[in-house]
């Protein structure tokens, strides 16, 4: 007898051990070894009471119901990558309750992708707790989803609610985009080296936390490759383009073009590639020289000679503005000049010697170079824009104004060109105002569409400048433009423009849809909508014309060749009543159709082969027009003859059967039937033709003939049974006398075989009996 005591309750626990047992019924008295074995068994019955005892102790404050103590159900965050192929469904993980040891759990999930949108995106079987995947993520549609798991057993055993987060795994699926192309740059000549002048950019829709996010630049090519190159360089994280080279001169090339790629995964990723054009800008280095300030004749080294001038600005008026030293032949202005008032002036030098020595007279041109030092001013102020044009609302590109402007610079050089500026009244940005051809023009136009309803007039401030900024200080001029707005129909405008909702795909017929409206932007006119249907392509629904209701006219089917990844799409139109010209708006209804169980699995092989012995299974493709979760897994089961001489069972991701022989059948065609669920146990019997032939493993042969479709074996069985019904009518028989030329021949009529009486060929030439169990019709 062994004595313990419990470690929790401190009972006294005793096993006991006979020295000798036997059945008195059966006076059987037990060896000495036969005794062992039993008290070992004993034994291990005991120890095993012990510990059950023990456990019970140490949960006696529990209910007599399923209860636990320090178990949970906690699954951490798992990840899948994007762009996977599948198969699908495909199996992410599974999820398992500590009372599936103790009583029949059932599982499910809800949450986004599971039955909130996009619904069915995964799955869970709610046997097993095997959570799928049924297409493909995309990670930068969404990065993670969550779920909650939900666990419930008989006789109301729940788990609690478990999060379940699943992380979408980047993939490298995207190209650096470039924000521009081209980039447009300028850089002055007299740039130092390391001078950054401009900044390119590329954007990636891959996960920026990771390498495919990462994007670095590099130049490929430089054109022209003059006078070095390398005259750039580029950082390769920011973008930034500096100057590395020397001898930059825009008198020789005035623009380059660099071709610049960017990658991610830190320059070993998809690539992409953009230019950046840079334009070197004239940098004011080289000073204006006379080319000659000093009149000198060679007779100055053989005499004294003496300088005068004559002309306009000498003793010409203005009087006194050029002026002649004349020992030294210097000629110096006397104030400033004013290109405005005289563009250039002409003079005539002398020089005399003594003894009469004298040159020829010399013509001396002063050209007076232009400077920024008027400003351009408009010939109309104010503008009215309505008097320029009437601008339409919701147009593009009309034409606002246009604003003609004098400058009294020199025509053509930058200190005459204009540009100009809206500095107040746009606050939409719908204007833009760009310089017209001649130069002395800004041109405004619409880049925005104008609303009427909104804003009837707009009231613009513009000012002018000239390419070359101002010597001095000089007011810059301004107009005031008013713009009026011009009415005109509008389309109605549904709200949203594009909706989309969710329905299943077994609405009754004449059920409503959805009102699906529009409202007339045109507030001041007071018009009636109508609704129609514009694009409708399976003929699905109606409408109602004054209402806007939707309706199912015809059975709606997620199945349909019309619906696309589970969306069908209608257009449907809003019309006003304009007397003029009636305007029509458009609305995009999108339907997602959620899938029902109207379909069951099916089975795509419909014959198979396969050898009497040692065959391997056949494997068999299930197909199911639903979708998740109303598809797979599948399951199968066999029924009747079948399930004599087959067997049937999914493969591990069930979504597919393997059909295997339970036994050695006789070489023939047979008719195997398997039932096929889908996970919302509808079904469907499928029928495969299955040709057994005498053979073994892979080796696939038939060495015997067919006869009609049957099986050597079956056929041998009919003749037989025709033998034992000609045995039984011998001695059994009715006589009935026959036609002498009476014939008998096989006739197949429904699946069956009949005896029928012939007049072509004599059956025998006798009186015949008529046999029991036989058909023989005569003439």
């Amino acid at each position: 007898m062994i004595k313990t005591r419990c470690a929790c309750c401190k009972n006294l626990l005793e096993c006991k051990f006979p020295a000798q047992t036997s059945f008195s019924s059966t006076r059987l008295t037990l060896t000495e070894k036969t005794q062992r074995l039993l008290m070992e068994a004993m034994l291990t019955v005991r120890l095993g009471l012990f510990l059950f005892q023990a456990l019970s102790c140490g949960f006696a404050e529990e209910s007599a119901g399923l209860k636990r103590a320090k178990r949970g159900w906690v699954i951490p965050p798992f990840n899948e990558p994007e762009n996977s192929r599948g198969p699908f469904p495909r199996t992410l993980s599974k999820i398992k309750s500590d009372f599936a040891s103790e009583t029949t759990m059932t599982y499910s999930i809800t949450g986004e992708g599971a039955d909130l949108p996009p619904k069915g995106l995964f799955i869970c079987d709610k046997f097993t707790g095997t959570i799928s995947v049924t297409q493909p993520l995309d990670r930068e549609t969404k990065a993670s989803y969550n779920l909650t798991a939900y666990a419930i057993g008989e006789g109301g055993i729940k788990e609690k609610p478990m999060e379940i987060i699943i992380y979408v795994i980047d993939q490298n699926d995207n190209k650096p985009v470039f924000t521009e192309n081209p980039f447009n740059g300028q850089v002055p000549d007299a740039a130092s080296k390391d001078y950054e002048f401009m900044t390119v950019t590329a954007t990636d829709a891959d996960d920026p936390n990771t390498d495919n996010g990462d994007v670095r630049y590099k130049i490929i090519s430089q054109d022209p490759p003059l006078p070095s190159p390398d005259m750039f360089d580029i950082n390769t994280i920011t973008g930034g383009i500096r100057v590395i080279g020397t001898g930059l001169d825009r008198e020789k090339f005035f623009i380059y073009s660099l071709l610049i790629q960017a990658a991610y995964m830190r320059g070993e990723g998809l690539t992409s590639t953009g230019t950046a054009v840079i334009t070197v800008t004239d940098s004011n280095d080289n000073a204006p020289q006379f080319e000659q300030t000093t009149i000198k004749s060679d007779f100055a080294s053989e005499t004294t000679m003496m300088y005068s001038i004559t002309g306009e600005g000498a003793d010409l008026p203005p009087k006194g503005l050029f002026i002649c030293d004349k020992f030294s032949g210097t000629i110096s202005v006397t104030q400033p000049l004013d290109r405005e008032t005289k563009a250039f002036y002409t003079l005539t030098a002398y020089a005399i010697g003594e003894g009469g020595i004298k040159e020829k007279p010399m013509e001396i041109i002063i050209y007076v170079i232009d400077q920024n030092d008027n400003k351009p001013v408009f010939t109309e102020n104010p503008f009215n824009g309505q008097h320029e044009a009437s601008v339409p609302e919701n147009q593009i590109g009309a034409v606002v104004a246009k604003l003609t402007v004098t400058d009294g610079d020199e025509p053509g050089s930058p200190a005459w060109s204009t540009k100009y500026k809206i500095i107040n009244g746009d606050k939409g940005g719908f204007f833009n105002v760009s310089t017209g051809p001649s130069q002395l023009e800004g041109i405004i136009t619409t880049v925005k569409p104008l609303d009427y309803e909104k804003t009837k007039q707009y009231i613009l401030s513009v000012i002018v400048e000239n390419e070359d900024p101002f010597v001095g200080s000089l007011p810059t001029s301004t107009a005031t433009v008013t713009v009026n707005v011009e009415d005109v129909n509008e389309p109605p405008e549904f709200k949203p423009k594009e909706n989309v909702i969710y329905k299943p795909e077994d609405l009754a017929v004449d059920s409503e849809l959805i009102t699906y409206t529009a409202v007339d932007p045109d507030t001041a006119r007071s018009q009636k909508l109508t609704y129609r249907i514009g694009y409708d392509p399976a003929g699905w629904f109606n409408i109602v014309k004054e209402t806007g209701v939707i309706k199912v006219k015809k059975q709606m089917d997620r199945e349909s060749g019309m619906v696309i990844d589970g969306k069908y799409k209608a257009l449907f139109l809003a019309v006003d009543d304009d007397e003029k010209a009636p305007a029509t708006g458009t609305g995009t209804l999108i339907i997602h159709l959620e899938d029902v169980n109207d379909n069951p699995p099916s089975i795509t092989e419909r014959e198979i082969k396969m050898c009497n012995s040692e065959a391997l299974p056949a494997i068999l493709s299930i197909t199911d027009k639903d979708g998740p979760p109303h598809a797979g897994p599948f399951r199968v089961d066999t029924h009747g003859e079948t399930q004599k001489n087959w067997t049937a069972r999914m493969n591990e991701e069930s979504t597919k059967i393997e059909l295997m022989l339970r036994n050695t059948l006789e070489p023939g065609i047979y008719n195997v039937i398997l039932r096929v669920f889908d996970q919302g146990d509808r079904y469907q019997d499928n029928t495969i033709k299955a040709t057994v032939c005498d053979c073994k493993g892979e080796d696939f042969r038939c060495t015997e003939r067919l006869a009609a479709g049957l099986p050597l074996s079956g056929v041998l069985r009919i003749l037989g049974g025709i033998l034992v019904l000609l045995s039984e009518s011998i001695f059994q028989a009715e006589v009935s006398p026959l036609q002498w030329n009476a014939v008998m021949r096989s006739v197949r009529r429904q699946g069956s075989g009949t005896l029928l009486q012939h007049n072509d060929t004599p059956l025998f030439p006798s009186t015949c009996l008529s046999l029991k169990n036989l058909f023989i019709d005569k003439d």
